[in-house]
């Protein structure tokens, strides 16, 4: 496992990526405020922050228009901190347990102190988002609770 994480922060922080530049926007709707970033869609790199009203939060992360697979750790580079995070069986990033609750406000502090965010898969796809407007967007506490 420590293998495994190192091996995808190493990659994450080593390798080039592109960069896909925009603003972090927040919307609220369905009982779901959503904190984003990117371009989502089939072709598009974007991470989506998903606060359900009443249910635990969950990231949508994609590359190209690809999750990541499912099961793997995906790693996050940010304000100089480097993490790495296990996807659920959906490709998402589900919130459930007091280890992610730590690790998405781990990931949440450093989306707001930094100026961009380097995403790796473990299959070696990359890419880094703009943490422009991210302080002004994302409450001071992860989803604002």
């Amino acid at each position: 496992m420590k293998i495994i994480l190192a091996a995808a922060v190493t990659a994450i922080i080593a390798s080039p990526a592109v960069a896909a530049p925009s603003r972090w926007s927040s919307a609220y709707t369905g009982g779901v405020r959503e904190y984003r970033v990117g371009t989502p869609g089939h072709t598009g790199t974007s991470m989506i922050l998903s606060c359900p009203d009443g249910a635990s939060p969950f990231v949508t992360v994609l590359i190209n228009g690809v999750l990541p697979p499912s099961g793997e750790m995906v790693g996050f580079k940010a304000a100089g901190r480097a993490l790495a995070i296990r996807t659920g069986d959906s490709g998402s990033i589900k919130v459930n347990t007091d280890k992610d609750r730590a690790a998405f406000a781990s990931l949440w502090s450093a989306i707001r102190a930094g100026s961009s965010i380097r995403i790796g898969y473990t299959n070696g796809v990359e890419a880094v988002l703009s943490l422009t407007g991210s302080a002004r967007a994302l409450p001071a506490r992860p989803c604002g609770r």
